[in-house]
């Protein structure tokens, strides 16, 4: 769902193989840090990536890896 207003989240959601896997990403602008800030939601055991660039050659990419309470990105 597209944001209002500036400042307000910014939702992805992806539905995968009829909803077996459902992932969702929230992106907000914090206006007081200046900061971008992640919300990511995904199946257990399981890696989500969001790539910049033209091309996958010198991409700047953020990745998730989904496990629990040892996940991270």
């Amino acid at each position: 769902m597209a944001p209002e207003r500036a400042g307000d989240p910014l939702s992805l959601k992806w539905d995968i193989n009829n909803g077996k896997y459902t992932y969702t990403m929230q992106v907000k602008y914090l206006f007081a840090t200046e900061e971008i800030e992640f919300t990511v939601d995904a199946m257990n055991n399981s890696w989500i990536a969001l790539g910049f660039g033209s091309d996958m050659t010198d991409t700047d990419m953020i990745a998730w890896h989904a496990n629990g309470d040892d996940s991270y990105s």
